[in-house]
């Protein structure tokens, strides 16, 4: 009876730190997607203003 409760709570810990690993990945993915968009239209804004210089 222990050997089964030991069992599906490693399987239970297994199942929820691999969602909680998912879901950090995803929202890694996210940020760097959102953050990677404002840099990139931040250098395009400095590259037109500086056009003239």
């Amino acid at each position: 009876m222990l050997k089964n409760k030991l069992k599906r709570a490693v399987r239970d810990l297994l199942l929820l730190s691999g969602g909680l690993a998912l879901l950090l990945l995803l929202l890694n993915v996210v940020i760097n997607l959102y953050v990677g968009h404002l840099f990139k239209k931040q250098i395009d804004d400095f590259e037109r203003n500086s056009a003239g210089v």
